[in-house]
């Protein structure tokens, strides 16, 4: 039987790094943390103090997952002064 896909929503943020250690297979828990270490550095680099919350659910295949993807980060284009800082985010669905 073929290993079952590693679940990215066992990973968490810890700065630029992300820890995808709680994996099922050690092998699977290497590859994605390197992964999303390197896709969460690019995302930090774009939008300031970036965070994400990736949530697994139960996908449409069996042995696949199906992700809500939520973004958020500080959002300063309108600021005039130093208290002026929103938060925006954005949510999609990946599977």
């Amino acid at each position: 039987a073929a290993p079952s896909p590693p679940d990215f929503s066992k990973c968490s943020q810890n700065s630029d790094n992300v820890i995808c250690s709680a994996q099922t297979s050690s092998a699977n828990s290497y590859l994605v943390e390197e992964e999303m270490t390197s896709w969460n550095k690019y995302l930090r680099s774009q939008l300031p103090d970036a965070t994400f919350i990736l949530k697994s659910e139960a996908g449409q295949s069996s042995g696949f997952f199906r992700y809500t993807l939520k973004i958020s980060w500080l959002d300063n284009r309108s600021k005039t002064s130093s208290v002026d800082e929103k938060t925006a985010s954005y949510s999609t669905v990946i599977e």
